[in-house]
């Protein structure tokens, strides 16, 4: 999921939504918000707002 991020952030210039992540990995969006939130807590990801669908990005 982590370098799924990091290549929409290159090819888009922007992290990519939590369904369009969702979509890709074919799962819902819940379990998406659950694994950003993990990868948010150990570090590997930078919260740069509280809301937002694009406020994540890779440290």
């Amino acid at each position: 999921m982590l370098r799924c991020i990091r290549e929409a952030i290159i090819e888009d210039g922007q992290a990519p939504t939590l369904k369009e992540i969702g979509e890709r990995f074919g799962v819902n969006v819940s379990t998406v918000h659950h694994h950003i939130r993990r990868l948010i807590k150990c570090g590997a990801l930078v919260q740069e707002a509280p809301y937002g669908r694009r406020s994540y990005r890779p440290r």
